[in-house]
């Protein structure tokens, strides 16, 4: 019987030390922090966009005749040089009006030198005043009427004699042909607007980014600027870049306005293709080996009560601002936080520049709560820097 009441009684009194260690810790616990530590090394600003590879010289080949494509000498892919016949439009009837046009000159032509004999006659009876001021002057004009038709005669013909030309399409310059939109047998009109027959590109080993970046960023991108983007065929290959231009011309697009932006780009191996969209990060600005901290640090605030507040700004004064000043929070010894007031440059959105601080690096900063009991850590004191 002994026995059994000693058993109660050491089960009960192990109860009670549980149920008190449980209060006691719970009532002693404080608010557990995270940490990150302040760190020296590089920062980059960064502006992410999206863009389209293009050659950087790109000719649209058209036609100004109108007529039926009869041959075709280039095709996707080819090399052309300069001046090369590429197409060609039938030039029967261009044939046709040439001569008509040739035949029409000529007839001016003998009209032109009887009008000119029929003067010469008017001019020497006149002299013998056989005929009168009048007479001499009917064939005067008759004669200037006739070279003037003679001129525009000449100008038809050649009108004809160059449209003849324009039936052979040829390159204007040295490249690739990237697009062929005719084929053979079809018929092609020369309007105001001409018909794209080919898109030749200049040289595919030299191209350039046609980037769009908002009008929120695009004061901080500047001419020579890097760049570094990745295309889709190659998602593990980085290609650089040069900022070669930023345009004036704006782009609106439902009420948003965006710039566009060009970079340069060396394409020795071809992979980049025309029409590849570029996934790009333009860095605007970089920092060598800065001393930084994360971002969430200057973001963290502690919850602090009304006391703690006047405790902290009757021992940092009017520094002791959390709206107008950027601050971390470091732990004093284990005794509390403690702000420290820092000078804030550059970000890249993860870390930011510390310019002008006590902080050393190493040192360890407040960056958010891990878990949180009804004492806040502040509660448990501070140290002044003072």
């Amino acid at each position: 019987m002994k026995r059994k009441w000693v058993i109660i009684l050491v089960a009960a009194a192990g109860v009670l030390i549980l149920i008190g260690a449980v209060y006691f810790g719970s009532s002693n616990s404080g608010t557990v922090y995270k940490y990150e530590t302040v760190q020296t090394g590089d920062i980059s600003v960064i502006i992410t966009a999206t863009g389209k590879v293009n050659p950087m010289t790109r000719v649209q080949v058209g036609t100004q005749v109108t007529g039926t494509i009869s041959k075709i000498y280039a095709d996707f892919n080819q090399k052309v040089s300069k001046g090369q016949v590429i197409a060609q439009i039938d030039p029967t009837f261009l044939k046709a009006q040439l001569l008509e046009a040739e035949a029409t000159m000529e007839r001016a032509s003998a009209q032109a030198d009887q009008m000119k004999k029929t003067l010469e006659r008017a001019s020497e009876l006149f002299d013998r005043k056989l005929i009168s001021q009048a007479e001499k002057d009917e064939a005067s004009t008759n004669y200037d009427l006739a070279v003037a038709q003679l001129k525009q005669t000449t100008a038809a013909y050649h009108r004809a004699e160059v449209s003849l030309e324009y039936t052979n399409i040829v390159s204007p310059i040295d490249g690739v042909v990237i697009s062929r939109n005719v084929d053979v047998g079809q018929t092609v009109a020369a309007s105001l607007q001409a018909p794209i027959l080919f898109l030749i590109a200049n040289d595919l080993s030299k191209i350039h980014v046609e980037a769009t970046i908002d009008e929120v960023d695009i004061g901080k991108v500047k001419v020579d600027h890097e760049a570094v983007f990745f295309v889709d065929a190659y998602p593990d290959e980085k290609f650089q870049g040069v900022v070669k231009q930023v345009r004036l011309q704006p782009i609106t697009t439902q009420n948003l306005v965006s710039y566009e932006v060009i970079i340069d780009v060396t394409n020795k191996e071809n992979k980049l293709l025309p029409g590849m969209t570029a996934n790009l990060s333009i860095i605007v600005d970089t920092k060598k080996n800065v001393l930084k901290v994360p971002n969430m640090a200057l973001r963290f605030q502690p919850a602090l009560t009304q006391e703690e507040y006047k405790k902290f700004v009757l021992h940092y004064g009017d520094k002791f601002d959390l709206k107008n000043n950027s601050m971390v929070w470091t732990t004093a010894n284990g005794e509390g936080l403690m702000p420290v007031i820092v000078e804030t440059g550059i970000t890249d959105g993860l870390f930011t520049e510390i310019k002008n601080s006590t902080l050393l690096p190493g040192a360890e900063v407040v960056v958010g709560v891990s878990s949180s009991s009804t004492t806040s850590g502040a509660a448990k004191g501070f140290r002044s820097t003072k």
